[in-house]
């Protein structure tokens, strides 16, 4: 179940450098969220809960996340890193990603924007450009996939499992 949105205080729990699936380095920072902001002032949450935040370190997000590092006191040792900011103020967003709603974490009011900036229309028309020259060269398949090389399911299977055997 997503947590509601909105702006939360956390306590880093842990720090640490790791790498995306498709190989992006990125700072970890793990809360322990543990307040939720409401009618001007913090409350404690019933259950304080862990979250995410993650500070890509690519050369495109570079800029904006050693900002945001810098904000909470890092200390410059990505083997060995600390932050000196023990509770942060974090924003709950719920985000669509791959068809599923989920939660994005940020640290709340760091000083980067979250507006949108359109790139200019020179730009658009040569990301335009780009994209349709790259879909005309993909050719379709001209044949189908190969069968699965999966025996036939048969009755000599035994029973089915119960649903204490299914692991999901």
């Amino acid at each position: 179940m997503l947590k509601q949105e909105g702006t939360y205080n956390g306590q880093c729990k842990d720090i640490g450098p790791n790498t995306s699936s498709k190989g992006t380095p990125f700072m970890d920072i793990v809360f322990n969220v543990q307040l939720i902001a409401s009618d001007g002032a913090w409350n404690d949450l019933d259950q304080p809960f862990d979250r995410h935040v993650r500070m890509y370190l690519s050369d495109a997000a570079w800029d904006q996340s050693i900002e945001k590092l810098a904000l909470l006191g890092f200390n410059g040792d990505f083997k060995n890193p600390e932050i000196t900011d023990d509770w942060v103020a974090l924003e709950c967003v719920h985000e669509e990603y791959n068809s599923k709603m989920g939660e994005k974490w940020e640290l709340s009011d760091w000083g980067g924007s979250s507006e949108r900036k359109a790139p200019d229309d020179n730009t658009l028309r040569t990301l335009n450009a780009r994209y349709k020259t790259a879909m005309a060269a993909r050719k379709p398949p001209t044949t189908k996939p190969p069968a699965a090389n999966r025996p036939p399911v048969t009755d000599d299977d035994g029973p089915p499992p119960s649903d204490d055997e299914v692991p999901f």
